[in-house]
C-alpha cells in the first residue's frame, strides 16, 4: 500500500538532475463527476475477476500518449501531434478477429458502430461533444486473449485551453473503475510541474481503491543524447527517484520509444511510413543490438518479466545490420524489424500488462508484494 505523507514535498529534475525549487502543493479535489462525465467511466460500480483487465493510460499533454496507445494497437489510429491531441475519453478494447470500429456512448444511449480510420477518430476528437469514444479490434499482440483487456484513454489534464479535458481525467482517476494505471513519463522532460500535480492524484487514487503499483512508462529515451550527457541509465535513475519522492516505493520504469515501436509495427505489416518514421527506422537499424538491448537493460521490472524478455531477445532479436535497405518497398529484413520492435520497449511494457493481467484475481496487497521484487538494474 502507498504511503501517504502529509510534508510531502516534490523537487523537480531536469535530465540532468539539476534540482529546481519546490513544486507548490496543489491538490485538484476530485469532485463528483457530472452525467456527461460519468459516461466516460464504466457503469459498474465495482469490478469483478471476470470483467476484462482495465488499464488508466495516464499522461501530461505531449508525452506521448497517443503514439503508445498506437504502439499497442499496431496502427495510428489515435490522432497524434506536439498540440494537445485526446479531447475526449477513448474506451479501447481488445476484440480478437475484429476489424477495428468505433461509437460513440452517452448515457443511456447507444449509438451503432462504424469503422474505425485515423480519419474518423480525428473528426471525433474534433467534436465539441465530451461523450465518450468506444473503440475496439484486435491489439497488435495481446497474449491473455480469453479476458481481454480495455485501455482507458484520457485527455491530458494539463491543456490550458480546455478545462473540461482535465475534468473528465479527474472523475476517471476519482472513480477507481480500472485495476492499473500505465503513467507516461517525457523522458526529455522529467519533474515538471503538471506531472508533480497529476502524480499526487494518482498516488490518492491508488490508496483510496486499493490499486496495484502503476506502470511508468519512461517514453522518448531515443531522443537522448549520449553526447551531451544524457546517460540512459542516469535518466531511468533520476525517474525512478523522482517517483519515490513522489510517494511511490520501487516504481516500475520501462524506457521507451513509441515512435520507434509504431514504426516498426507498421512496416512489419506492409504499412505506409511517413518521411519522419522512414528516417527512424534507417537511423535505427544501424544501431547495434547491444545498445536496443540496453534499453531492457536499464528497466526496472519484476525478474519474470526481464527474464520473459530476455527469452525473447534470443529467439527472435538476433540480427541487426548496417546495409541500406529500400525502406520504400517490402525488402527490409523481418528480423531487423523484429529486433527493433524488442529493443524499443513496447513488448517489455506489453509483457508487464500480461504479468499484471495473470494476477487480477490477486489481492492489492499480493500485487503490491510482488511489486516489491522489482530488480534494480
Amino acid at each position: 500500500m502507498l504511503e501517504t505523507r502529509k510534508d510531502f514535498r516534490v523537487c523537480s529534475l531536469t535530465p540532468k538532475g539539476r534540482a529546481k525549487q519546490p513544486l507548490a502543493e496543489m491538490a485538484i479535489p476530485l469532485d463528483e463527476p457530472s452525467p456527461v462525465i460519468r459516461s466516460a467511466m464504466t457503469t459498474e460500480s465495482t469490478l469483478t475477476a471476470a470483467q476484462p483487465y482495465q488499464v488508466l493510460v495516464l499522461a501530461t499533454m505531449s508525452a506521448g500518449k497517443s503514439t503508445l496507445i498506437n504502439a499497442l494497437l499496431g496502427h495510428t489510429l489515435l490522432p497524434t501531434s506536439n498540440l494537445a491531441c485526446t479531447a475526449r475519453a477513448f474506451r479501447i478494447s481488445h476484440r480478437p478477429g475484429t476489424d477495428w470500429r468505433v461509437r460513440q456512448q452517452t448515457e443511456g444511449q447507444t449509438h451503432a458502430w462504424h469503422p474505425a480510420t485515423a480519419q474518423t477518430l480525428t473528426a471525433l476528437n474534433r467534436d465539441a461533444s465530451t461523450a465518450s469514444v468506444c473503440l475496439e479490434g484486435a491489439f497488435y499482440t495481446w497474449r491473455q486473449r480469453g479476458l481481454g483487456l480495455v485501455l482507458l484513454d484520457t485527455p491530458g489534464p494539463n491543456n490550458s485551453r480546455s478545462s473540461a479535458h482535465g475534468a473528465v481525467t479527474w472523475a476517471l482517476l476519482g472513480g477507481g473503475e480500472f485495476h492499473n494505471v500505465i503513467y507516461i513519463l517525457n523522458a526529455t522532460q522529467l519533474g515538471i510541474d503538471d506531472d508533480a500535480q497529476l502524480l499526487r492524484q494518482l498516488r490518492q487514487a491508488c490508496t483510496d481503491h486499493r490499486l496495484g503499483k502503476p506502470v511508468f512508462v519512461l517514453n522518448k529515451v531515443d531522443e537522448l543524447d549520449d553526447e551531451q550527457g544524457d546517460s540512459l541509465a542516469e535518466v531511468v535513475d533520476q525517474a525512478a527517484n523522482y517517483l519515490r519522492q513522489a510517494g511511490f516505493a520501487r516504481p516500475t520504469v520501462i524506457p521507451l520509444s513509441a515512435s520507434l515501436a509504431l514504426a516498426a509495427r507498421k512496416r512489419t505489416q506492409g504499412a505506409p511510413l511517413s518521411q519522419k518514421e522512414l528516417g527512424r527506422l534507417t537511423a535505427t537499424l544501424r544501431v547495434p543490438a547491444q545498445h536496443l538491448r540496453r534499453w531492457l537493460a536499464c528497466a526496472r521490472v519484476p525478474k519474470d518479466v526481464r527474464q520473459r524478455m530476455r527469452e525473447e531477445f534470443v529467439k527472435r532479436g538476433q540480427r541487426t545490420t548496417t546495409q541500406a535497405y529500400p525502406l520504400d518497398s517490402l525488402s527490409i529484413d523481418a528480423q531487423c524489424l523484429r529486433t527493433l520492435e524488442l529493443g524499443s520497449g513496447i513488448r517489455t511494457l506489453e509483457v508487464m500488462l500480461e504479468h499484471l493481467h495473470s494476477k487480477q484475481h490477486y489481492s492489492a496487497r499480493q500485487i503490491n508484494n510482488d511489486f516489491d521484487a522489482v530488480e534494480t538494474p
